[in-house]
């Protein structure tokens, strides 16, 4: 099963959310101070990584010289306690498809690891229907272990290429307006 295309936006496509789940204040707060990590853990020359103060919008923005140009989604995953994946392949969740804009990320946390993956090779991949701790029949991207970047060092190192690179699109000023 693939994912359909929902829109255009400023001439970029925006894939249509695979799932959905309702706003839940609990996971909210539980998850406030994993961005606050993920924050301070990531170095990216020149820039900022600021909370988005939309509350149903991408987690994290980056900033860069008072702009946004790209935007973080954070994910707990307690069932990773090894330092190693343990799989192949990567679930992301579906519902998150729709932040698959350019120059945006998923980081997912581990208990001893963490790793990255560019939304855009995210929403790539097929769907799948997998059970987790917060819904059954969950939409899931399954996407392969190699499309990802393992541990903050690699990480940084990532985005502080990536981003310094970055040629101002004005399209990731849309980050701010998505909605659950």
């Amino acid at each position: 099963m693939k994912h359909e295309i929902s829109m255009n936006v400023n001439g970029q496509e925006v894939f249509k959310p695979v799932g959905y789940k309702p706003f839940d204040r609990e996971s909210y707060k539980v998850n406030q101070p994993l961005e606050l990590l993920v924050a301070a853990k990531l170095r990216i020359k020149g820039c900022q990584i600021v909370k988005n103060p939309d509350k149903f919008g991408i987690d994290l923005l980056i900033r860069k010289n008072g702009e946004t140009v790209g935007g973080i989604e954070v994910e707990a995953y307690k069932r990773w306690s090894t330092r190693k994946w343990y799989g192949g392949v990567v679930h992301f969740l579906g519902r998150k498809a729709k932040y698959a804009l350019p120059n945006c990320f998923y980081i997912i946390v581990g208990h001893k690891g963490v790793l990255m993956c560019e939304f855009v090779n995210i929403v790539s991949c097929k769907t799948v229907r997998v059970n987790t701790p917060v819904c059954d029949n969950e939409p899931m991207f399954a996407v392969p272990k190699v499309y990802c970047i393992f541990g903050w060092k690699r990480i940084n190192n990532y985005l502080n290429g990536y981003v310094n690179g970055l040629k101002d699109s004005g399209y990731v000023s849309n980050l701010t307006g998505v909605n659950e």
